[in-house]
């Protein structure tokens, strides 16, 4: 896709919301936010003439992967049409770069991409891989520091006998010697 074009999804979705009744839809807070005041008209009406279904909570999906954020749950709007209280479901929706009066800003914003399994799969071989890695080099690093230390004691030990031997041999040789150092 062009970089300088936004994606198709905001390109048809600002165009819908500049078409829809106020009633239905309508951009709010000087266009930084746009507001559907009536899901279920919305749905029927609107999303037909845009996309290929009428499925609100498909939309809803769709703007949670470009990154939009819901600003309001349920409001309540009152009417007061003979005394009579009305609540009302409305959706209002915020992205920083999706503005009515700014269209140009939709192409910085990109979809977000779904972790697939396979992502993790591949992710935790790699992860593996590299541990397995570390873990072979540095038991190289031990073999090679045991070796080391073998070849000392087994130098240290020979010197040991060899200090008992001359010290035994000597005892032996000069039986009288080691009796006048006690």
């Amino acid at each position: 896709m062009d970089s300088s074009k936004p994606a198709l999804f905001l390109r048809k979705t600002w165009a819908m919301l500049e078409a829809c009744p106020p009633h239905v839809a309508a951009w709010t807070n000087g266009g930084a936010s746009f507001v559907i005041k009536l899901p279920k008209e919305f749905a029927a009406t609107m999303l037909p003439k845009y996309f290929k279904h009428r499925n609100f909570h498909s939309f809803v999906r769709q703007l949670n992967f470009y990154g939009f954020r819901k600003a309001k749950t349920d409001v309540l709007v009152v009417a007061l049409l003979a005394n009579e209280v009305k609540t009302s479901s409305s959706w209002e929706f915020h992205h920083n770069l999706f503005h009515q009066f700014r269209p140009h800003l939709m192409a910085a914003i990109t979809r977000k991409t779904k972790k697939t399994p396979h992502d993790d799969t591949t992710r935790n071989i790699s992860t593996y891989d590299q541990t397995k890695h570390e873990l072979r080099a540095e038991v190289g690093s031990i073999r090679a520091q045991l070796a080391t230390l073998t070849n000392q004691v087994s130098y240290l030990t020979q010197l040991m006998d060899e200090q008992q031997h001359r010290h035994t041999s000597d005892h032996y040789m000069y039986p009288c010697y080691d009796t006048q150092l006690r």
